[in-house]
């Protein structure tokens, strides 16, 4: 199969229309290639039991996206990455974003999907003007919706540690849409703009969108320039 499109960071929302590869690197998506370390890391308490009970598909391709993209220069039509930006430090995520330009061709979509941050915000403002109990937990409400900071946990000391080292459930960086447009920008994409849940210049959007998380979504999609022809 010919590659022409990739869904990156895909977790268990893999794409299987023709055409598309979907990669991940996460430790769960890497266990699921080793049934019998996935086992001990379940029976040690290092990978939670809701973890290690969900089925992995098969398709998926382990890959590090934040070091490279595996496809030649300008050799894709769309690349499709949905709540993994914000798991990243913002270097580290303008480095993936440079990854995509590069792989994609000339006219060719990337959609990018994070939690909207100023949905966040609002809320935030709102039950800071409210009344009793909601005006005093407006402010750890906040602070545990946006991720950068972790609850508490009464898990052994030893466990927290691994688990920090075993995945990426921890957000790096909030985005609304003015910074999300303006590092893709930066990135060489042209034609940027906000889109809506299944609105897409990606035909296969209705595909990859997921409707749990449209509410707290933010839809950002950037073209990468055609190149004139010095020609005309």
């Amino acid at each position: 199969m010919k590659v022409k499109a990739v869904n990156v960071g895909c977790g268990l929302n893999v794409c299987e229309l023709s055409g598309w590869e979907n990669i991940d690197n996460s430790p769960n998506a890497r266990l699921s290639k080793h049934p019998l370390i996935r086992r001990l890391a379940r029976l040690s308490g290092l990978l939670p039991k809701q973890l290690a009970e969900v089925p992995w598909p098969r398709c998926i391709r382990i890959h590090d996206a934040t070091q490279s993209l595996p496809y030649p220069d300008s050799s894709l039509r769309y690349v499709y990455t949905s709540h993994f930006l914000e798991h990243h430090n913002p270097d580290v995520a303008e480095r993936f974003l440079a990854h995509c330009y590069r792989v994609l061709a000339p006219g060719g979509i990337l959609r990018v999907v994070v939690p909207d941050f100023k949905l966040l915000v609002d809320e935030y403002l709102r039950g800071s003007q409210g009344d009793g109990e909601e005006r005093v937990q407006a402010a750890d409400r906040f602070l545990l919706a946006t991720q950068l900071l972790e609850g508490p946990t009464h898990d052994p000391k030893w466990i927290h540690i691994l688990r920090r080292l075993w995945g990426r459930d921890k957000h790096y960086w909030q985005y609304d849409e003015y910074s999300l447009r303006a590092r893709l920008e930066r990135a060489g994409f042209k034609n940027t703009a906000r889109r809506a849940f299944g609105e897409s210049m990606i035909p296969e959007v209705a595909s990859l969108d997921i409707p749990v998380r449209a509410a707290e979504s933010l839809y950002v999609e950037g073209e990468k320039g055609v190149i004139p022809n010095p020609e005309s």
